[in-house]
């Protein structure tokens, strides 16, 4: 693989199919899948890109709440940078 530059990109919340590598033609790369995350297992993958289809997460109590997920995947997908961008709660904070 590092002799053809193919890389590997981390797993994305939006974009990783839920147990197979995706491949990224235009940077000759692989997109990991949900299920690479330790401690993620095939259900609860297969549950997230099923919810993500029906409507896009507000938040990452949303995804725990929608996906079942408990808060040490939660801490694992953050760890991993999946959740970037995905803010904690979806109350609006006013002061």
């Amino acid at each position: 693989m590092y002799l053809r530059n193919i890389c590997f990109h981390p797993v994305d919340l939006l974009k990783s199919d839920a147990v197979k590598f995706l491949l990224k033609k235009e940077e000759n790369a692989l997109l990991c899948p949900l299920i690479s995350i330790q401690g993620l297992g095939k259900k609860a993958a297969l549950n997230i890109v099923r919810m993500r289809k029906k409507k896009a997460f507000t938040s990452q109590e949303d995804l725990r709440i929608k996906c079942k997920l408990s808060k040490t995947v939660i801490e694992m997908l953050e760890k991993h940078g999946a959740l970037e961008g995905l803010p904690e709660h979806d109350q609006m904070s006013l002061f």
